[in-house]
């Protein structure tokens, strides 16, 4: 078996080497690129954004001002204690960017820590192709680390720390909730129904502790939800293309949380054990094609599932390129709308989001049939042997 410190060498190695690739790409974004020429210099961040903004540039706090932080408030609270620092724009976004490498580099390391058998798949894990694309974008990294962590909490039946990073996750991303869906899936096959309702009330409990200052200051919990056709959503395609806007995009959500239950009914149902990543990928290409949206860094959390479920070098690059492709053309689609006028026009933007909604349901597909098929998880195959080895007296 490989030591552990070489795995760890090369788990550090790999998530530096992604950094500094995101570091130079947005290279160009140090003069202009941030304000002038976001899109086509690949800078599209909502960081700067943020700091460019009320209420962060001015220091203020992120709740209860008139142009509060669309944030979640752990993020909005870590964006806003970077504000405070008084060492201009540019610095605020580098420091930020740093952070987010941080969280990046936490979730590695937990997949060195209890993939113990396939130790490289940490490595895997921060070299995903798709990760310079989006870690930066957005704050969503945050999110992704907790849900890691109280997935990985979960697996080792550690479970008031499973809740109460489930209720971080809760608090720094809206998404993470259906890591709550597999805890509960799971405990369903294993007759612990009672413990996954106890994890998901903590969980609850931890995230609205966290939204306390959000409360105090008069914001609502729930961020605003935008019932409209969202960027690369199968509605959005369709009403570009056809100019047709008669189906509601609630119609949509609501049909995309129908296949959710059902889906997770299935998973209960099933008889052969599976591993939870493969069914929480699933619900996550669910949330992607029917929510309202799917802007650059909703694919953050495929950025960390696809190399966890299928850990592969060849599979995480495939599913890699074209969703690099759809990022790409999103900043692109904006692009167009600036007063440069370049960019890419509707038609060709569409065909990007079906590219990648094909992508998506390929990988929804492939999760479901190692579900289906019992012995063919080369994860499974790997842990397996791991145990013989144990057995044996090997490591």
């Amino acid at each position: 078996m490989l030591p552990r410190r070489v795995a760890a060498a090369a788990t550090v190695a790999a998530t530096t080497l992604m950094a500094t690739f995101a570091f130079f790409m947005h290279w160009p974004c140090r003069n202009t690129g941030y304000t002038d020429s976001r899109f086509t210099s690949l800078c599209y961040s909502d960081l700067a954004s943020l700091f460019a903004n009320p209420p962060l540039v001015d220091g203020s706090s992120p709740f209860g001002g008139t142009l509060p932080v669309e944030q979640a408030p752990i993020p909005a609270f870590i964006l806003w204690l970077i504000s405070q620092g008084g060492i201009g724009f540019l610095n605020h976004v580098v420091v930020m960017q740093i952070v987010l490498t941080a969280f990046m580099m936490w979730i590695a390391v937990m997949v060195l820590k209890h993939r113990y058998w396939r130790p490289l798949d940490a490595a895997l894990v921060a070299l995903t192709p798709l990760w310079p694309f989006v870690m930066w974008v957005s704050t969503d990294v945050i999110s992704i680390a907790f849900a890691a962590a109280a997935f990985f909490a979960w697996h080792r039946n550690r479970i008031l720390p499973a809740a109460i990073f489930s209720g971080l996750a809760l608090a720094s991303g809206a998404w993470t909730w259906v890591f709550l869906l597999g805890f509960l899936v799971e405990a369903s096959r294993q007759e612990r129904t009672r413990v996954a309702l106890q994890v998901i009330g903590v969980a609850i409990g931890t995230a609205l502790v966290c939204n306390l200052p959000r409360i105090l200051a008069g914001d609502s919990v729930l961020q605003a939800w935008k019932w409209k056709a969202g960027e690369g959503t199968p509605i959005y395609v369709w009403t570009e293309i056809t100019g047709h806007t008669s189906v509601s995009n609630i119609v949509v959500t609501l049909a995309g949380l129908s296949v959710t239950a059902a889906i997770a009914r299935w998973a209960v149902a099933t008889p052969f054990d599976f591993r939870l990543e493969l069914f929480i990928i699933i619900v996550v290409g669910v949330q992607l094609l029917t929510m309202p949206s799917i802007p650059p860094q909703s694919l953050t959390h495929l950025a960390f599932l696809i190399p966890v479920a299928f850990s592969q070098r060849k599979t995480v690059i495939g599913y890699s390129i074209p969703l690099i492709i759809y990022v790409i053309g999103v900043w692109m689609h904006f692009e167009a709308a600036s007063p440069n006028g370049k960019g890419i026009n509707h038609y060709v933007y569409g065909v990007l989001c079906i590219m990648m909604g094909v992508t998506v349901v390929h990988i929804m597909r492939r999760a479901m049939n190692m579900i289906r098929i019992q012995g063919t998880d080369e994860v499974t195959q790997s842990y397996a042997a791991y145990v013989r080895g144990l057995g044996n007296g090997e490591a």
